[in-house]
């Protein structure tokens, strides 16, 4: 299933600590302490945890100089980048560039006057530190609240354009910027308004959103309204509730949207009476037994056949619930079943598996290994079968004095739009095509007698003498997926040149039956044929009949009428009329 992904907005690059921000770069979690930060040992011990939970970036309030101190010895225990929450005390940002912060956020609203500013741009730029500019709807200067009268959109970018002008002015552009509230639709206004106005990174954020539940809910309507814009290179789930569940929310919603993904992403109906597993107690049970993994698994639990197999296919691991017992997909393909009392067991092994995999071989996500649709791998017993058909194939072309040609994969478009038709459903819809580097188009090849054709001709073997050849091997067309038929699909082919009678048709009728027989294939035999006049006046007719119901023809027969009569002879579709 082909989705189209968030297209984002190109911003300039910084960088916090060794965590890249912006200009393309993945779209990094934050999160915050909550500990005293004069108590290391505990400020340390949570940072550890968001950095387990998948935090890229922790910030860390330094309220003091007292914490400033403090913030020193977390920096020292602590690997993963730590950004200093400043307010009120320019002095505090001064102290902590200097114990090797990677970030500085400040609040242009009660960090001082543009005297103070300067100062803290002047120590960052020196050691190459960076500054969030946190512009807060509850902080507004208070000439602006008296300009507007309350906290609004353009008030809250007015007053980060003052300070990033100020930025500017000093020729420091190493920064991002925040401009948050607590009113939804404040917030992704203001979002909107900045991102038109300036290329620094963004940070992301609905402050003071509320508790687990609620905040959850209106971070995930802002943040994700403004990420799905492609808006945003850094965010924040600001929670009253443990840090980690600001990660872990932070993380399900990019994993969402498919822009960034990490761990195991479980998809899970909310079951009913038809479910034939407990589904929920399933899912909890699974997401505790899971929630240790890093790398990317997706995993389908769904509790009947409704939606099961459509779930599973796309998943690297499923469930179909069923009676007497489940089906488990793997990578999309029915693998095996089990009892209910197996079930569980039988998940966390599979998807542990493919974690395992995935961490071994430094693979992203198991989608960079599934083959392309229609193209499938073969081995073992299918390798066996498609030898004996190459073989018979072989062999009977050769007792009737075939040579085998081999072409290349790869031709030019121009040589099947000349050979098969511009109209035909080949061209139409079916070529796999593509431009080189010198803009030539090319496509890989959907039938052998073009090709073979071209090689007679430029190798100067196109003369009066009669032609036999044959090849083998691999053809490729994107058809609507059919059972029995690939989009990479074998062919052997058989070519007569330069006899004009009918005997050379004969012939070929003889070899196809003579390779069926061998591998004991039942088939018929149905000759379309229109080089007499009484065939050919009959197909007029038949034509000339299909024209009078044209308004009433199903649109692929239309179509087909339309551009090239002589393909109603290999019309596949039974239905003509559309009622």
């Amino acid at each position: 299933m082909d989705i189209k992904p968030v297209q984002r907005k190109i911003t300039k690059k910084i960088w916090v600590g060794d965590v890249p921000v912006g200009g393309g770069s993945p779209i990094s979690v934050q999160s915050m302490t909550n500990t005293e930060t004069l108590d290391v040992s505990a400020t340390v011990n949570q940072i550890n945890e968001l950095e387990e939970a998948g935090a890229d970036i922790v910030r860390v309030s330094v309220p003091s100089m007292e914490a400033a101190e403090a913030f020193k010895c977390i920096k020292e225990q602590s690997n993963i980048p730590l950004v200093s929450d400043i307010h009120f005390d320019y002095k505090i940002a001064l102290q902590v560039i200097k114990y090797g912060v990677d970030c500085v956020r400040i609040n242009p609203g009660n960090i001082g006057n543009e005297k103070k500013i300067k100062e803290v741009i002047a120590a960052a730029s020196d050691l190459d530190v960076p500054i969030r500019i946190g512009v807060n709807a509850g902080s507004l200067e208070k000439d602006l609240q008296k300009k507007y009268g309350e906290p609004n959109a353009d008030a809250l970018v007015e007053s980060a354009m003052r300070h990033v002008n100020i930025l500017l002015d000093n020729n420091y552009d190493n920064f991002k910027l925040s401009i948050k509230s607590s009113d939804i639709f404040m917030a992704i206004e203001s979002y909107e308004k900045i991102s038109e106005l300036i290329e620094q990174p963004l940070h992301l954020g609905i402050t003071e959103s509320g508790s687990l539940k609620t905040g959850t809910v209106k971070s995930s309507i802002g943040l994700g309204s403004l990420l799905m814009q492609g808006i945003g290179d850094t965010i924040r789930v600001s929670l009253a509730s443990d840090p980690v569940d600001e990660v872990n929310v932070a993380w399900e919603m990019l994993k969402s949207l498919k822009i960034r993904s990490r761990g195991v992403k479980i998809v899970a109906c909310p079951s009913c009476s038809r479910q034939n597993f407990q589904v929920i107690k399933t899912v909890n049970n699974l997401e505790n037994n899971l929630s240790h993994l890093k790398e990317e698994v997706t995993l389908a639990v769904i509790g009947c056949y409704v939606n099961g197999p459509g779930e599973s296919k796309v998943a690297d691991v499923g469930v179909t619930g069923a009676s007497p017992k489940h089906l488990i997909y793997l990578n999309g393909k029915p693998a095996y079943k089990v009892e209910t009392n197996e079930l569980e067991n039988a998940l966390i092994k599979e998807v542990t598996k493919i974690a395992e995999q995935k961490k071994k071989y430094n693979i992203k996500t198991m989608k960079d290994l599934k083959t392309i649709r229609g193209m499938p791998d073969l081995y073992d017993e299918d390798v066996e079968r498609i030898s004996i058909v190459e073989k018979t194939c072989f062999e009977t072309f050769k007792s009737f004095n075939f040579q085998e040609f081999r072409t290349p994969i790869i031709e030019n478009k121009s040589l099947f739009q000349r050979s098969v038709g511009e109209s035909s459903d080949i061209i139409q819809k079916e070529v796999y095509e593509f431009e080189d580097r010198n803009g030539e188009l090319l496509c890989l090849r959907p039938e052998g007698t073009a090709g073979l054709v071209r090689a007679l001709i430029t190798n100067g073997l196109m003369n009066d003498e009669i032609k036999k050849y044959f090849y083998l091997g691999p053809m490729f067309r994107y058809e609507r997926p059919q059972k029995g038929r690939k989009r990479q699909f074998f062919q052997a082919g058989a070519e007569l040149i330069g006899e004009e009678s009918t005997k050379s048709d004969v012939e070929i009728i003889l070899l196809a039956k003579t390779i069926l027989e061998k591998l004991g294939i039942k088939y018929s035999l149905e000759i379309n044929y229109l080089g007499k006049d009484e065939s050919l006046n009959s197909y007029r007719a038949y034509l000339k009949y299909l024209q009078n119901f044209k308004e009433d023809l199903e649109d692929k027969v239309y179509s087909r009428l339309q551009r090239n009569q002589l393909e109603q002879l290999i019309q596949k579709t039974t239905k003509l009329i559309k009622f």
